[in-house]
């Protein structure tokens, strides 16, 4: 079964991270139909870095929202993308982030094998250059089973037919976090089935103050716009889980004493064991924690 594959990449000023994604899809056993590359900065570098990526063969073009639009998120551009792309499956990699060689191929594979229109492959947390974690995706998940807790579902490692982006409406440009928890909730919401792709292995790095999955008051308020979104989905366990997300997004690098002090009560008080033992264990390995 020969699929036509598009790679979006969405990127925000970071050409030499954006660089390394490039050259992981330039990697691949079987190369996507075409890679967009959507640069919501009009960055100039950027623009480089993309025209350099072509000497390698690869049908790579870049577009850019324009300075009539204002949203700049990775949802936003995550759309954009997916809104000219001339595949049949769309396959998301954030510029950060980037792909064992075998991704596309692996990722082929299960949907040939499973004929459904999604398929998660598994994800590695890398942070500071150290992988900190895997995670893969179980089958039969629910939407009860994810709105509080990401099984490990990133936009770096969900691929999806076009036909059934299009009915969800692709990504939710409103939330500048928990995005990605946002779109796999509504697919599984919408009762659309999905594959396994465990050989396929995105990296996913957490590195870096401008990352999302960085402390900072921008990440609590995200989190807080997705518990107003799904607040009735929630059982009493998932808010806790929720507020203590939100209470560890506020303890930032800057925020006034008393309030971190608030905010790390708040992060105790919505916290169960595994959470008070995952801690203990970043402390021991001197860790930062893992991606939610």
């Amino acid at each position: 079964m020969d699929l036509s594959i598009t790679c979006v990449i969405p990127t925000h000023g970071r050409p030499h991270a954006l660089r390394r994604a490039l050259e992981s899809v330039a990697a691949q056993t079987k190369r996507p139909n075409e890679v967009i590359v959507v640069d919501d900065m009009d960055d100039e570098a950027t623009a480089l870095v993309v025209s350099s990526s072509r000497e390698s063969g690869m049908n790579v073009r870049m577009v850019r929202p324009g300075l009539a639009t204002t949203r700049r998120s990775a949802g936003a551009s995550r759309n954009l993308g997916a809104s000219v792309a001339s595949s049949e499956f769309l396959a998301f990699l954030d510029d950060d982030d980037h792909w064992e060689s075998n991704y596309v191929e692996e990722v082929s594979k299960a949907f040939a094998a499973t004929r459904k229109p999604v398929v998660f492959a598994a994800l590695a947390v890398v942070n500071d250059g150290q992988e900190i974690g895997r995670r893969l995706a179980v089958e039969g998940l629910k939407p009860s089973d994810v709105v509080s807790n990401n099984p490990g579902v990133t936009g770096s490692n969900t691929c999806i037919t076009g036909e059934l982006y299009r009915a969800l409406g692709g990504y939710d440009e409103d939330l500048p976090v928990y995005n990605d928890l946002d779109f796999l909730l509504r697919i599984l919401a919408s009762g659309a089935g999905y594959g396994i792709a465990g050989g396929a292995m995105a990296y996913q790095n957490t590195s870096g103050a401008d990352h999302l999955s960085s402390r900072s008051k921008r990440r609590a308020d995200g989190i807080a716009l997705y518990r107003q979104k799904h607040r009735d989905l929630m059982q009493r366990a998932d808010s806790r889980r929720i507020k203590r997300d939100i209470a560890v997004a506020n303890r930032f690098a800057g925020q006034r004493p008393v309030l971190k002090l608030k905010y790390f009560l708040a992060t105790v008080v919505n916290s169960d064991f595994e959470d008070v033992s995952r801690f203990l264990k970043r402390v021991v390995l001197k860790r930062s924690a893992e991606y939610r």
